[in-house]
């Protein structure tokens, strides 16, 4: 009597420790789950605002140039040669 006792005690406890064990391992699966979207959403940003940085870059010197060609232009003045512009 006293060994059915505690066998179903013993699998009482074994449940519970699987119930348990099972519970923590479930959270730790959803705190992986989550570090992982974080991360992932953090390296899709660092690329978006990488090429955007990029495509900005390009924009200044082409903004800079064009700037540059019709102050050029406009004055008939060559700033490398540091010369008029004769047509």
């Amino acid at each position: 009597m006293i060994e059915k006792k505690e066998m179903k005690l013993s699998e009482k406890m074994e449940f519970g420790q699987a119930k348990e064990f099972e519970n923590i391992l479930y959270s730790v699966v959803l705190a992986l789950e989550k570090h992982i979207n974080v991360y992932g959403n953090i390296e899709d940003r660092t690329m978006n605002e990488k090429d955007k940085a990029r495509a900005d870059y390009i924009m200044a010197l082409k903004q800079y140039w064009t700037s540059f060609y019709k102050l050029r232009l406009l004055t008939l003045y060559d700033f490398a040669k540091n010369q008029k512009i004769e047509y």
